[in-house]
């Protein structure tokens, strides 16, 4: 769900009416971005095998911050790992606030079911995400709902996918 709340959230920002210069900015830009390969497959932009490494995942971390705001340690309970907390907690004191940066102010043209719903599915802890199921019951879906179409699956569906080699 974080992965559509991000999505939408790009999309969204790209559909400010009359402003053409945000057409090719991005909302979560990162210093790396994947790039096919010749077999079709998805990899990072590495200059060198080394050059994704913390300082890339600080990068996006400071992105995701000045976005979305700053994170409170109940915002973090599901990581369990002290070290790794300890240091979101550093990046994130870090980074230098910018309101302008903030969702709210990139996203002020959406309508305001649209914006909840994307502030519901970038959180931070994945229990306090909306699932897919709570998402599509929101008003903003009634024109498009159909109750009888949208039955939840009888069982849990997995889907296999081949291990990604970013090598």
């Amino acid at each position: 769900m974080w992965g559509f709340g991000c999505i939408l959230a790009e999309l969204s920002y790209l559909s400010v009416p009359n402003k053409v210069e945000n057409r090719d900015k991005i909302l979560f830009i990162g210093k790396k971005e994947l790039s096919e390969t010749s077999e079709g497959n998805l990899k990072p932009s590495l200059s060198t095998e080394d050059d994704f490494n913390l300082e890339t995942i600080d990068n996006q971390l400071t992105t995701i911050i000045g976005v979305l705001g700053r994170q409170t340690d109940s915002d973090l309970c599901f990581i369990k790992d002290s070290l790794t907390k300890e240091h979101f907690f550093k990046v994130q004191n870090q980074a230098i606030p910018n309101e302008s940066d903030r969702l709210e102010n990139r996203l002020a043209h959406v309508e305001d079911e649209l914006l909840q719903l994307i502030k519901r599915l970038l959180k931070f802890n994945p229990d306090d995400r909306l699932s897919a199921e709570a998402a599509l019951k929101l008003p903003l879906f009634d024109k498009i709902r159909d109750p009888v179409l949208e039955q939840p699956a009888s069982s849990t569906v997995q889907i296999e996918c081949d291990d990604f080699d970013a090598s």
